[in-house]
């Protein structure tokens, strides 16, 4: 009926300026920092050896204030959720997982190679969030849910994924750890190396928070959703671009972030 769409329309005006004024004001528009205070940043960075692009040419890195980003969650507990600093270079600690690094590429399997590839979604892709939305697509289809319970689902994944992704960014923008072809130059990568820190895995992160929160909404699908996490986090470190660290603190950080999501939704009224 006309009436239905006119009511429908009306909603819409109502709330797509509440959206607006939040997307105004969660501070991304900054995340590039146009005047390059990520160079101080770098210079006070606790880390022993210091991130440095392995672009040619060098240039800045990728959104280097995606830490600030406003949170969906409570900003403080997450906040505090930010690791401490991983092994310096010069520990025994570090060499270990450098020599891993340099062991899976010397001698990467087929397999490794498809998981390393399969996780990738790098520049002008949909990204990992985007696989994340495509595999969660699926459950919801398995389990019948309608459009509401659906665009529920996408909305806690969504938020919870830009939460991993601005604290896993905090960090790496606190340590600047160099990727592992920085501290040893014969690595040979299986993908592009990003332009950023390495430490934390912000795959592992986001993977570890979608699994979490999925593994709530659809708990048949809970051993699938961890082993797909598992798979995500491990790809990184498949490819070289990523020390074992990066992808374990960087899954602690995903799966407490996303438990902050499920007791989100645990309040939020639905059933």
């Amino acid at each position: 009926m006309p009436s239905d769409v006119k009511a429908g329309e009306a909603l819409a005006a109502t709330l797509a300026p509440k959206v607006i004024d939040r997307v105004k004001a969660d501070r991304f528009g900054a995340a590039n920092d146009p005047t390059n205070t990520w160079q101080t940043a770098l210079a006070k960075a606790p880390y022993d050896q210091k991130w440095t692009s392995l672009e040619i040419p060098a240039r800045a890195p990728i959104l280097p204030l995606a830490g600030k980003v406003k949170t969906w969650y409570d900003s403080t507990s997450i906040a505090k959720l930010v690791p401490a600093a991983p092994p310096a270079t010069t520990s025994a600690d570090f060499q270990k997982a450098l020599s891993e690094v340099r062991d899976i590429a010397t001698a990467r399997t087929r397999d490794q190679s498809r998981i390393a590839s399969y996780w990738d979604n790098g520049p002008n892709t949909y990204s990992l969030s985007g696989l994340w939305n495509l595999l969660t697509e699926e459950f919801i289809r398995e389990n019948g849910q309608n459009e509401l319970r659906a665009a529920r689902t996408y909305s806690l994944l969504n938020r919870a994924m830009q939460d991993a992704t601005t604290a896993s960014w905090r960090t790496q923008y606190t340590y600047f750890v160099p990727r592992p072809s920085q501290i040893d130059p014969t690595i040979k990568t299986a993908t592009v190396i990003p332009n950023t820190p390495s430490y934390v895995s912000d795959r592992a992160a986001v993977s570890s928070t979608a699994a979490t929160l999925l593994s709530y909404l659809f708990p048949s699908d809970a051993t699938k959703l961890t082993a797909q996490a598992t798979e995500a986090s491990l790809s990184g470190l498949y490819a070289g671009t990523h020390y074992r660290f990066d992808n374990d603190e960087g899954a602690k950080l995903g799966t407490a972030i996303g438990q902050l999501a499920v007791a989100a939704a645990k309040a939020d009224g639905a059933k």
